[in-house]
């Protein structure tokens, strides 16, 4: 937009907030209204804690809250930064959030209480959405000679933070192929 298209739209919208204040104050004298028997709006605040700032689903979690700030009157919504689908998913059980985003294996887990949620079932937590499919990937150099799970045995795997969705993963399929998660590889 040129320097003169911004002046006029400007000038417009000025124009239309003195007009609006003008036709707000022509109510007159303000008179005793009657009680109302319904209850004043309420705000409803949601804390949506995604993943790191640079991650994919940070953004994903800005754009959801964004739309709801935009288009759900009474809904005050805020997307934040996390460690992840564990820490989100513990952050919904202890009432610190209302709403995330969780891998679908780390959801069956909170739900059953296992693995990083062991002991500690949320059996309240409910799934509104699926995002999409999440298949995992294991991506290796040709030189390397590993074929399989198993072969990353003792060598350099890159697997993410502890406590991260990605390395609860990890953990999941290197012990599924055999191997003692991590100290079979070097992290």
């Amino acid at each position: 937009m040129n320097m003169k298209h911004l002046k006029k739209a400007a000038a417009v919208s000025l124009a239309a907030l003195a007009a609006a204040g003008m036709i707000a104050g022509c109510g007159g004298e303000k008179k005793a209204s009657a009680p109302s028997s319904q209850p004043a709006a309420q705000t409803v605040k949601i804390n949506f804690p995604t993943a790191g700032a640079s991650g994919a689903l940070y953004a994903v979690g800005a754009a959801i809250t964004n739309m709801w700030n935009n288009n759900v009157p009474g809904v005050q919504a805020a997307s934040q930064a996390s460690a992840g689908g564990i820490a989100n998913l513990n952050m919904v059980s202890d009432g610190e959030a209302q709403v995330s985003i969780a891998i679908s294996s780390n959801v069956y887990q909170c739900f059953n209480g296992t693995d990083s949620f062991k002991d500690h079932p949320y059996k309240d937590l409910k799934v509104i959405a699926g995002l999409y499919m999440n298949p995992n990937q294991v991506v290796v150099t040709a030189k390397s000679g590993i074929q399989t799970l198993a072969d990353v045995k003792g060598k350099h795997f890159a697997v993410a933070s502890a406590g991260s969705s990605v390395y609860n993963e990890s953990n999941a399929h290197f012990t599924a192929a055999g191997l003692k998660f991590p100290d079979d590889i070097q992290a």
